[in-house]
């Protein structure tokens, strides 16, 4: 048993000893709750899961449920992982995924896009609960960056001019328009969408 713990220890080592980049790449590929929890591995580790290009976030309110109100707790955490974030570092993806029968507030919703929005996002997923679809009114303008984007259960608000000359792939799943020219102005604004 001795053996295998040094065993191991040293592979554990040798992981560490990666520069930051490729470790990175390595956690991207984790939830943003799960990336955050190899913190408590080593000093090496406690800030690094902050420098991941990827955030996603899955709301699973048993995760969530022995700290009082699972979905506040759940909002809190992407707000303090966004806050924890150098400025300066940019978010490739941001996933959302965030089925619940709570009230998830619109604001909430629109200052994480808008953050991402402003640091070269590449990949946008935004999968909301069909109960939630009345309150989270997503305001789409411009994202010179944006080449994905998938949006589930949001009422979206495109004002004009929409600008997203990247965008190639869209995605809408019950996804609702408050003006009818919403969508006009979406398809608009995507001038290399690909059909």
């Amino acid at each position: 048993m001795a053996t295998t713990s040094r065993q191991a220890r040293r592979e554990m080592d040798r992981i560490s000893s990666l520069p930051d980049e490729p470790l990175c790449h390595i956690l991207s590929f984790l939830q943003t709750q799960e990336a955050a929890a190899t913190s408590v591995l080593s000093k090496r580790w406690r800030h690094l899961w902050t420098s991941v290009p990827t955030l996603d976030f899955d709301f699973d309110e048993k995760i969530y449920s022995n700290m009082g109100r699972p979905s506040y707790c759940f909002e809190k955490f992407i707000y303090a992982t966004i806050l924890a974030r150098d400025a300066r570092q940019p978010i490739r993806s941001f996933r959302l995924k965030y089925e619940a029968e709570a009230y998830c507030r619109n604001a909430d919703v629109n200052v994480w896009v808008n953050t991402v929005l402003q640091r070269g996002i590449e990949n946008l997923h935004l999968w909301m609960s069909k109960f939630c679809r009345r309150n989270n009114v997503l305001r789409i303008v411009s994202c010179k960056t944006l080449v994905v984007l998938k949006l589930r259960g949001l009422r979206v608000y495109a004002s004009s001019p929409v600008e997203l000359p990247s965008l190639k792939s869209l995605h809408l799943e019950h996804v609702e328009f408050r003006k009818r020219q919403s969508i006009l102005e979406l398809v608009r604004g995507c001038p290399i969408i690909e059909i």
